[in-house]
């Protein structure tokens, strides 16, 4: 048995040069052939395991299909409920995101663009409102001007 282990262990030297791996990876390999009959090991996706399963995200579209208006937020803990997996807000838009056809894009488009204005005009009205009003006054000054119409 000892001349076996050598000319092994001399095999493994063969094949990671063969192979351009380590011998650590074939003693891997070989290890995991013997303990089950395979020899095949899964490559790691790099980057953070994703927190749900393919099946859990078509939970998830299912639940956007029977209610096409609901938050990311009733999402996610439709998601929990159903599933026990905590998800956040974050997660449920990361998950959709790839789904948006170019029409939702465009009209994601338009809404920026047209509450884009009245953002920056309520910018240059408290810009004005903070130049003119004492340090003293301002939160009193800041509340009423914020409950003006734009």
């Amino acid at each position: 048995t000892g001349e076996s282990n050598d000319s092994f262990i001399h095999s493994r030297g063969k094949i990671s040069k063969a192979l351009h791996i380590s011998q650590n990876t074939v003693a891997k390999v070989i290890q995991k052939f013997k303990k089950d009959g395979s020899a095949t090991i899964l490559q790691r996706r790099p980057g953070r395991p994703r927190k749900l399963t393919s099946r859990q995200e078509r939970l998830l579209m299912r639940r956007v299909e029977e209610n096409r208006h609901a938050s990311s937020l009733q999402l996610a803990k439709a998601v929990e409920s159903q599933t026990g997996v905590t998800v956040s807000r974050d997660t449920i838009r990361r998950t959709l995101k790839p789904l948006l056809k170019p029409m939702h894009k465009k009209a994601r488009l338009e809404f920026a663009r047209a509450h884009a204005e009245k953002d920056l005009v309520l910018s240059l009205k408290i810009m004005l409102l903070i130049q003119n009003t004492r340090c003293s006054s301002f939160c009193c000054g800041v509340y009423s001007f914020l409950l003006q119409p734009i």
